[in-house]
């Protein structure tokens, strides 16, 4: 009886170490997968090299087995953390063109020997072409606004926003849900504008800051 209960309780951890094993395989892979997406790699989670026969393990053996597991699955959850906060954050560029008056004090551009603060960076583009959300978010603001003509703003969290202005024609909605590189809205020279172009801003906390330090340097 006892070599029995011995022979099952063998069996039931020999069960339990498979299924851990199978569980620990899948976890490193999709760890390994979010680690080389997000960018990001953790002193603690960077193996060696590793290889060689199975050999069996026994009670501590598996406890070390369920701790690195734990392990594996918290680096996980540091790389998605990762990905989500570069979702809500700007780091594309929202239409395809050049980069005009920059963020500063420019010369009045629309003559004149007066200076003025540009709180944001235009970038130049044909009429019409796709302006896209330079991260998720949520819709804050659509519409006319001085100076802006037609206006998106998008809230992407943590006091961030972003500005899209002098649009010709809008394409979201107030409250809507965006995600990283969706249509927002079209190039357009509405407001105070001497050209077709994108006036777009980066705030935090309704500050504005210089958006090229947002962009890719690719586009």
């Amino acid at each position: 009886m006892e070599n029995a209960r011995l022979r099952a309780e063998n069996e039931r951890q020999r069960r339990e170490l498979n299924n851990l094993s199978d569980r620990v395989e899948a976890v490193e892979d999709t760890s390994r997968k979010l680690a080389e997406k997000s960018g990001v790699t953790h002193a603690a989670s960077t193996q060696p090299g590793a290889g060689g026969p199975a050999t069996p393990l026994d009670a501590e053996s598996l406890a070390r087995l369920e701790l690195r597991m734990s392990r594996l699955e918290q680096d996980m959850q540091a790389y998605e953390a990762v990905l989500r906060q570069r979702g809500n954050t700007p780091s594309i560029w929202p239409v395809q063109g050049q980069l005009e008056s920059g963020f500063g004090g420019r010369r009045n551009p629309f003559g004149g020997s007066s200076y003025e603060f540009h709180s944001g960076q235009d970038i130049d583009a044909p009429w019409g072409a796709p302006v896209v959300a330079g991260a998720s978010g949520k819709v804050d603001f659509v519409g006319w606004q001085n100076g802006y003509g037609q206006l998106v703003i998008i809230d992407h969290g943590g006091g961030l926003t972003t500005r899209y202005g002098h649009l010709s024609h809008i394409d979201v909605a107030q409250g809507q849900v965006v995600l990283r590189a969706q249509l927002i809205g079209r190039i357009g020279s509405t407001g105070r504008s001497t050209g077709p172009h994108l006036h777009y801003e980066v705030r935090i906390n309704d500050e504005p800051v210089n958006p090229v330090q947002y962009l890719m340097t690719e586009q």
